[in-house]
């Protein structure tokens, strides 16, 4: 991704997912997340898919050494965050469930860092993202304070973790309703 003045993308969600080191499966494409509203691409056997997101540029990222130079990625908190806000890109909520589960098990996860990218994103996504995170340090025994992000939402109304409606447990502390199963790889 060659740059034109200000570096205002960041290879995201799947392909981020993948470039960390917490995706069992290779994207069928190549996600960037970018202010600009872009067409999917081919590039030689490459298939790229745009994500639009205004603020694509202030989202914390890092630098990545390819092959062909250096790329911005999202943060592992970022990838979690944009999987959470768009499931239907990332295979679904299980498939997020083992991503997460993998940047647990490489103790990728900042509970600051998650708490500070809580602020980019609408309250129902880190609530979920939150729930995620916590339902997979259960199942690995991967302890992660979550405390900063849950004290950053102080949120009063339930929503669906799964978007939609149905019915499931109440997530108390995340204020979820637990309306799908969550089955991941790990």
């Amino acid at each position: 991704m060659g740059s034109s003045g200000a570096a205002d993308y960041y290879v995201g969600l799947l392909s981020a997912a993948a470039i960390h080191g917490a995706s069992h499966q290779a994207p069928m494409v190549f996600q960037v997340v970018t202010p600009a509203r872009l067409r999917y691409r081919t590039i030689g056997r490459t298939r790229l898919q745009f994500i639009q997101r205004a603020d694509a540029a202030e989202r914390p990222r890092i630098r990545h050494t390819v092959p062909t130079g250096r790329i911005w990625i999202s943060s592992p908190e970022v990838t979690v965050f944009d999987l959470v806000e768009a499931p239907e890109r990332a295979a679904g909520l299980s498939n997020i469930a083992t991503i997460i589960g993998d940047l647990l098990h490489d103790d990728k996860l900042d509970p600051a860092a998650l708490a500070d990218v809580a602020a980019f994103y609408p309250t129902v996504v880190a609530q979920r993202a939150g729930h995620l995170i916590d339902f997979m340090s259960n199942e690995e025994n991967l302890p992660i304070n979550t405390d900063p992000l849950h004290t950053a939402l102080m949120q009063d109304r339930f929503r669906y973790l799964s978007p939609g409606s149905g019915t499931g447990e109440r997530d108390n502390r995340w204020r979820l309703i637990v309306n799908i199963e969550v089955e991941h790889d790990l």
